[in-house]
Formats: C-alpha cells, structure tokens, sequence
C-alpha cells in the first residue's frame, strides 16, 4: 500500500510538471497570452498598469515611455476581477521592481463573481500564466469548491487542439487581430461610437440616473482592495488609483457613487485616487475618442496617457531619464517625436510578432483607400480611414498596425489603392 501512495504521488507529479510545460501551447487566442511574452523575456519593468478592459484600452505604454522615461507594461483583461489583478500583480514582480503601479479600479472590479462567464473571464486570464501556488491560490478564490484540474489546465481543457497547436493556429503571434492597436498589453481599437451604438446604449441606461439610498462598499469589496494594496505594498511600489473615462459615469447614479465610495476608502488608506470622468471636458474627450460607451479608443488613449504622464510628473518623485535597459526601437511615439530623417511612409516593427505601416499624410489627401500587405504567404486585405488617424506634432499620421508572418525585412510587399509601394525605410525592433 505504502509503494501504491509513493507511484501515484510520483505519477502526479510527473503529469503537473508535464501540464505546466505543455499549457502555454494550449492556452486560449487571447491577447493576453502576447501581453504575457513581454513579462517571461525577462525585461524589468519601471510601471505596472492593471485592471480590466478599461485599463488594456485607456493607458498607452508607449506615451509614458516616450514622456516618462519608464518602462511600462499594461495587464489589463477583460471583465477582471481583483483576484486575478493581484496574479497579474505577483507575477510582474518575478523579474521587476515597479516604481510606480496604475490600478484602474470601478464597482465591477470589486464586486462578486455572480456567473459562469465571469468566471471563465478570470481564467482566461489566469491560464495564460504558469503553474504557481499564487495561481492555485487565485483559482480557489475564483471558483471556490468547484475547482477542477480542466479549469487549471488548458491542455486538459483543450486537449482535442493538437492540430490548430501544431499549425501554430494557437500560437503567439495569432493571439491579437490585425489593425488593432496594440503594446506591450495595450489593446484598443480604430473606430468609434456609431449612431446606433449610441442610441442603445441610452436606451439601456435610462432612468438609472437617480440613486434612492447611499451607497458604502461591502466588507468584500473593502477586503478585494485591502488585498491588494497589501501585495503592491510589500513591494515598496507607489500607487495610484484611477477610474478610467466612460459615458457610462454620466448616465448611472450608481457608477458615480460607486466611484465617490472607492475614492472616499483609498483615502482612509492614504492612496491617491484620480477619477478621470471628472475632468473629461479638461481632457477634450468627446464621442470621437471612445470605440464604445465604456472604452476608449486609440486617440482617446492618447489624451488621457499624455495627461497622466504630466500628472504622474509633478506628482510623483520618479526619475525622469532614460535608462539604457528601456528598449524604445518598436515605440511610435518615440520615433516619431525624434526621427526627423523619417520617411512619409515606412513600416516600424512593434514586438517579434507585430509591426504597423505609418503613413504621413496632409490635410487634403484621400484617407478613404484600400490597402494589401503581402507578408510571407498571408495577403492581408485593409481599408484605411480617418479612424485610422493620430496627430502628434501637428502632424498627422496613418496607423495600420498587422501581424508578422514572417522575416519583415525580406518578405514585404505594400499595395496602397492598387498602387506598389516602395518601402524605403523598415524599422526592425530589437525587443525580441
């Protein structure tokens, strides 16, 4: 019986650490499994941005790097809860010492789980990282009793994926959409509210703008913040709170309050607390700057980061130099503000896996145009557009960002309105 208890326990053991080498294979598309590549390179990191969709959509870290001087990581996923915020949190640590965190915190951040999707959401999240006793920890709290080995593994989970994994249909660089805007973990999008859009999302929210009682946050919601500020706090980080810009703070009495209560709490704690809705219109943040009611969309990104790098400025007491270790060569912001050799069109390479075609253009040239980039055996087929536009400089650009297929400086071929480019300069990033 005694060498019976011994084999099983070796044979667990031999199936847990062949689960943790195989799971990052069969982790789900998600574009978190590319923001992750940046935390397991090693690179140390200066500012950590966590939270939810608002925050992968609302801080660009290339607008702090270029400004700052810091070199910044987003965490941010979608419909995360604190529990795999402070994963996130702990697994930045392993090769980092953030001087300062971002935490972008609102009611849905703190609040229970109450669905199946919502708990799935916080897996997609906590597979993408290794097998870790934080990981066990994080996924108790998340499912409670009804943990399972297919929940904590995704090669049990998707273990009928051996063909899609072995045509790399899963890997790394299949894990974010062409033409979305994406950074080192930031991720928004080109577009903006529609009309219908707009009028749905009215008619959803209407006659929530008045609250009845007030509104505390619960024990829970206190003990989900307390938790983290604990883990960041151990870590000697500076923090600051922040609540992203939504039109959803100026139609819900709820949303509001539940950010008067947030703050009111991190006060009593003694940490800074910037509700960003609050100072839209000194943002000059209208419909155009956001792709939904909730999210902000590129050049709205744009705004809110370049505020907060001079907020964060006068603020904090950071260095404010550039270190040699920050590697700026896939950093638009960087090249364009400093490159006055710079060609009106090129291509700049953002990370191993992605790379974006800028393109200069003047008041009057057509922006409504077709566009092929034929990289290795893909032909990718793009309409650019105004949507598409930033301005930086009193210069406006173009910005189509793509995936590599393959070696960028030798299999490239660019077709704007049915025309062959000549892709004179080629930006070959050494973040690898």
């Amino acid at each position: 019986m005694k060498l019976l208890v011994i084999k099983v326990f070796a044979l667990s053991v031999v199936l847990l650490l062949g689960l943790r080498l195989t799971d990052h294979f069969f982790a789900d598309k998600h574009f978190y499994k590319q923001t992750i590549t940046h935390l397991r390179d090693g690179t140390p990191y200066d500012m950590v941005i966590l939270g939810s969709s608002r925050a992968h959509s609302s801080y660009d870290p290339r607008v702090f790097e270029s400004e700052l001087g810091l070199n910044t990581i987003n965490l941010g996923a979608p419909a995360q809860k604190l529990d795999a915020t402070i994963l996130s949190a702990q697994q930045s640590f392993k090769n980092s010492d953030p001087k300062l965190v971002l935490i972008d915190i609102f009611d849905l951040s703190i609040s229970r789980i109450i669905n199946e999707k919502q708990t799935l959401d916080q897996f997609m999240t906590l597979n993408q990282f290794p097998w870790s006793w934080s990981k066990f920890n994080a996924a108790r709290r998340i499912s409670g009793d009804s943990i399972s080995l297919e929940m904590l593994s995704t090669t049990v989970r998707n273990h009928g994926a051996w063909p899609e994994v072995l045509a790399r249909d899963f890997s790394v660089s299949n894990s974010v959409f062409n033409s979305l805007d994406f950074y080192k973990g930031y991720r928004a999008y080109f577009r903006q509210i529609d009309s219908t859009g707009w009028a749905k999302f009215l008619q959803k929210y209407e006659g929530k703008n008045e609250l009845k009682r007030e509104l505390n946050l619960s024990d829970y919601e206190k003990e989900q913040i307390d938790r983290l500020v604990e883990v960041l706090k151990d870590h000697n980080c500076e923090m600051l709170f922040l609540n992203a810009p939504t039109f959803v703070f100026d139609v819900s009495a709820r949303a509001r309050a539940y950010s008067k209560a947030i703050g009111s709490y991190l006060q009593q704690l003694g940490l800074r607390y910037l509700d960003l809705n609050e100072i839209k219109t000194e943002l000059g943040l209208g419909r155009e700057h956001f792709s939904d009611p909730n999210h902000l969309n590129v050049q709205g990104a744009q705004l809110v980061s370049a505020y907060l790098s001079g907020f964060i400025a006068q603020e904090f007491d950071l260095p404010a130099l550039k270190p040699e270790s920050i590697n700026l060569d896939g950093n638009r912001y960087e090249l364009l503000n400093n490159d006055e050799q710079i060609s009106d069109l090129f291509v700049l390479q953002t990370s191993p896996y992605r790379a974006e075609l800028i393109i200069n253009v003047e008041a009057d040239d057509p922006l409504d145009v077709p566009v092929v980039i034929f990289n290795g055996r893909k032909e990718l087929k793009f309409k650019l557009s105004h949507l598409n536009l930033i301005q930086l400089q009193n210069k406006d650009y173009l910005i189509l960002p793509f995936n590599l297929e393959s070696d960028l400086s030798e299999f490239l071929r660019i077709k704007i309105d049915g025309k062959q480019m000549d892709v004179s300069q080629i930006y070959i990033s050494t973040n690898r």
